[in-house]
C-alpha cells in the first residue's frame, strides 16, 4: 500500500521502509499497527527550538541548517510539538 505525504527523507522502521525523499510511504502489514511520526515542514520552520525543548519523548533535533526533525523509532505522536509550533510547522497525518 502507497500513502501519499510530503517530505525530504527515507528511513527504515522495524518492518516498515519509510520513503519521504519519493513522497511516498511504502507499508507492509497493517497500516493501522504503525504509528505516524510527527512531518516538520522545513520551508516553514523558524528554527526556534521549541519543538525540541517541550517534546516529552526527546524525539526532536534540529539539524545542521537548524531545521526540526523528527526521530520516528521516539515519536509517540502525542502531539505536543504541534501545540508549541509557532509557525504551524509541525502535523500530524
Amino acid at each position: 500500500m502507497l500513502i501519499r505525504i510530503d517530505g525530504k527523507s527515507c528511513l527504515t522502521k522495524g518492518i516498515y521502509h519509510i520513503c519521504l525523499l519519493h513522497d511516498y510511504w511504502p507499508i507492509k502489514g497493517k497500516l493501522e499497527d504503525f504509528v505516524m511520526p510527527a512531518v516538520v515542514n522545513r520551508e516553514e520552520c523558524v528554527s526556534c527550538g521549541t519543538c525540541v525543548e517541550e517534546c516529552p519523548e526527546e524525539a526532536i533535533k534540529l539539524d545542521d541548517e537548524e531545521i526540526a526533525v523528527v526521530d520516528p523509532e521516539k515519536c509517540t505522536e502525542c502531539g505536543t510539538c504541534v501545540e508549541v509550533c509557532p509557525s504551524e510547522a509541525i502535523h500530524i497525518e
